[in-house]
C-alpha cells in the first residue's frame, strides 16, 4: 500500500514539474515571439533587451534559447549598421564643416586677422570630426566581429 502511496506521489511530482517545465518553454516562446516581432519592426534594441530577459530568466530553454542567439547577433549587427549610419551623416557633416572654416582660419592667419573663437571653434570641429571617426571605425569593427562570429559557428 505504502508502495503505490509513493508512486502515485512520485507520478503527482513529475507531473507538476512537467507541466512548469512546459509552463516556462510557454513562457519563454511568447518572449520570441515578441522578439520576432520586434526584429521585424526594426527595434532592434527592444530585440536585444527581450533577448537577454530570455536568457536570464529562462537558462533552461534551451531551444528558444538557441533561435534567440541568432535573433540577438541579427539584431546586433543591424543595430550596429544602424548606427554606423547614423555616425557617417555625422561625420560627412563636421568634416565638411571643418574643411570650410579649416580654409576660412587659414586666409585669416595670413591676413593676421585670425580671433580666439574662430580657432576655438575650429578646434573644437577638429575633436568633434575625430572623435565621430573613432566612433565609426569602432562600430564597423563590431560588424566585422559578428560576421566572424557567425563564419565560426
Amino acid at each position: 500500500m505504502k508502495i503505490f502511496r509513493i508512486l502515485g506521489a512520485a507520478v503527482i511530482a513529475a507531473a507538476t514539474l512537467s507541466a512548469c517545465s512546459d509552463s516556462k518553454n510557454d513562457k519563454a516562446r511568447q518572449l520570441l515571439d515578441e522578439a520576432q516581432k520586434e526584429y521585424d519592426n526594426a527595434a532592434y534594441e527592444k530585440v536585444l533587451s527581450l533577448v537577454d530577459s530570455l536568457r536570464r530568466t529562462y537558462p533552461e530553454a534551451i531551444k528558444e534559447r538557441e533561435k534567440a542567439l541568432q535573433f540577438f547577433q541579427d539584431a546586433s549587427e543591424k543595430l550596429a549598421q544602424k548606427q554606423i549610419a547614423q555616425t557617417d551623416g555625422m561625420l560627412q557633416k563636421a568634416s565638411a564643416e571643418w574643411q570650410e572654416l579649416f580654409i576660412t582660419v587659414e586666409e585669416h592667419k595670413k591676413k593676421g586677422i585670425a580671433t580666439a573663437e574662430e580657432l576655438s571653434k575650429l578646434t573644437n570641429l577638429k575633436l568633434l570630426k575625430d572623435s565621430l571617426q573613432a566612433r565609426f571605425d569602432t562600430q564597423c569593427a563590431t560588424v566585422r566581429f559578428i560576421r566572424e562570429k557567425r563564419k565560426e559557428n
